[in-house]
């Protein structure tokens, strides 16, 4: 599972990206993936959503952009 983000800018909503490449919204989880959201353990508590909804959860349509998979990063660190 990757995170992804998509929508348009400025309004992008959280999503997954599976192994199999489907695209799945995720905002039921979350609204986006920001600093609070991994303080919070955010990445543990969203692996266990998937595990249960990823098959229910919504599919992104693969015309729909792409955003930053990361809101608002307070580092970026190479």
């Amino acid at each position: 599972m990757k995170l992804i983000r998509f929508g348009k800018a400025g309004q992008e909503k959280a999503g997954l990206l599976l192994e199999d490449g489907t695209r799945i919204d995720a905002s039921a989880f979350t609204s986006t993936y920001d600093e609070a959201f991994f303080v919070s353990g955010g990445l543990a508590r969203l692996k266990t959503w998937a595990d249960e909804h990823a098959a229910t959860a919504p599919v992104v349509s693969e015309d729909i952009r792409w955003g930053a998979p990361i809101a608002r990063p307070g580092n970026i660190i190479c």
